[in-house]
């Protein structure tokens, strides 16, 4: 009979494995709208274990936002509820003396901190050419943010007169494009929803007092005088100036008072002079005023003389020409029509009636419509006959029976006048017949 030893081996563990929440996808501190993701890590991966999630020391559940996969819980969106202390509990199936928990994990959730544009040099309101300093200032400093400057929402680039350096803005030459709202936006690195925006800050830029050069000494004046009297006027009543000239760019010389004297020379006529005002507070200075060349002043007014002259001339020699031609002009001949005394008929325009047509209607027999039309019907026919007779004739005059016949003499230039009379001649002819 044989004998055997068994012997067997019992592994006793006095506490069961505890677990640990580590981080997996995400941060510690994170801002609304973000993704976590929490894994239970257990050392003992040689059994099978159930995991169990709390916040704050209640159990969590699933929802929209939170879903819990075997050992890891993932936040898809995070909320400031999602804030607390998270734990998970491990447990064997049907042991439940085997539970363990594991120790917390603190998860930070928070809105971005929302910057603030403050003015670190200058002033909110600034005139043209002066210097400003913005900061984005953020009060959460414990991570590294970027930076992106807006003007009136659109993002600012930096050029001749803006530098961005860090969470600061230069504007080193204030313009009128640079007035408008500004804000800066920060975000994380590779973090786009801890995206912020600042408030807005209002730059006012406005412009600097114009100057305005102008020449004092009358034009009548300038070509006689020594000095030509220059103004500097600020169009800005209500503040005192002191007033710098400038020659050709240079700087002359600052007097108080607003005219300013130079002599008048070749040189003083070709050099361009500006002027700008000054003051020992804000606005410190004024903008310049345009150039002035009193060479310009004085070509102006010579070509205006010459005009001037040109125009008198002209005048005196039309009137001169005027009386010449009005004392050597001869009159116009007009030449005489010598009329006939007797046979002179009506004037159709005029309607005045001769002396011998007078006379007939005053001292001849009555006619009736019948004797008219046959008088007029012979007169007709009979002055063609009459004007032939007469071109023929050359005799100065005739007397035959009753009749005398007449020569007349004959003017180009009253031929329907000539015709009319021999008509009038016919006339009489036909008047003596009546008697007779």
């Amino acid at each position: 009979r044989r004998c055997y030893k068994i012997r067997f081996y019992f592994s006793l563990s006095t506490e069961p494995p505890q677990p640990k929440v580590i981080l997996s996808v995400g941060w510690s501190r994170v801002f609304t709208h973000e993704k976590v993701t929490l894994i239970c890590e257990v050392l003992d991966t040689s059994t099978s274990w159930k995991y169990t999630w709390l916040r704050n020391s209640l159990k969590i559940s699933d929802d929209a936002n939170i879903k819990t996969t075997g050992n890891s819980l993932s936040i898809l969106s995070a909320k400031q509820g999602h804030h607390g202390d998270y734990t998970c509990e491990i447990e064997l199936q049907d042991r439940p003396l085997s539970r363990a928990l594991s120790t917390k994990f603190a998860l930070s959730v928070q809105d971005p901190p929302q910057p603030k544009v403050i003015l670190s040099v200058g002033w909110s309101r600034v005139f043209t050419d002066e210097k400003v300093t913005l900061i984005c200032e953020v009060l959460d400093t414990s991570t590294s943010w970027k930076y992106t400057w807006l003007r009136n929402s659109l993002k600012i680039s930096d050029d001749a007169d803006i530098k961005t350096t860090g969470n600061s803005l230069s504007i080193l030459s204030a313009k009128q494009g640079h007035h408008g709202d500004y804000t800066c936006e920060i975000e994380l690195q590779d973090r786009p929803l801890s995206r912020a925006l600042s408030t807005k800050f209002a730059l006012s830029v406005q412009d600097r007092p114009p100057a305005s050069l102008t020449l004092e000494t009358s034009w009548s004046d300038i070509m006689s005088v020594d000095t030509l009297t220059l103004k500097c006027e600020i169009k800005d009543g209500t503040l005192e100036w002191n007033y710098t000239w400038y020659k050709d760019g240079l700087f002359e010389q600052t007097i108080l008072e607003e005219t300013y004297s130079v002599k008048a020379t070749e040189e003083t006529f070709k050099s361009e002079y500006k002027c700008r005002g000054n003051r020992t507070e804000r606005p410190l200075y004024s903008s310049f005023s345009e150039g002035f060349k009193a060479n310009n002043i004085v070509l102006k007014r010579k070509v205006l003389l010459a005009i001037s002259g040109c125009v008198v001339c002209s005048i005196i020699l039309l009137i001169i020409g005027c009386i010449v031609l009005r004392c050597t002009r001869k009159p116009e001949k007009q030449e005489m029509v010598k009329e006939d005394f007797f046979f002179s008929m009506t004037d159709s325009k005029t309607q005045t009636s001769s002396p011998l047509q007078e006379y007939l209607t005053e001292n001849g027999p009555p006619l009736d419509k019948e004797e008219r039309d046959e008088s007029t019907a012979i007169i007709n026919e009979a002055a063609p006959i009459i004007e032939d007779q007469i071109k023929e004739e050359g005799l100065p005059s005739k007397e035959a029976g009753h009749f005398t016949s007449f020569k007349v003499e004959k003017s180009p230039l009253k031929e329907k006048k000539e015709l009319q009379s021999l008509k009038g001649t016919t006339l009489i002819y036909n008047y003596y017949f009546t008697l007779l």
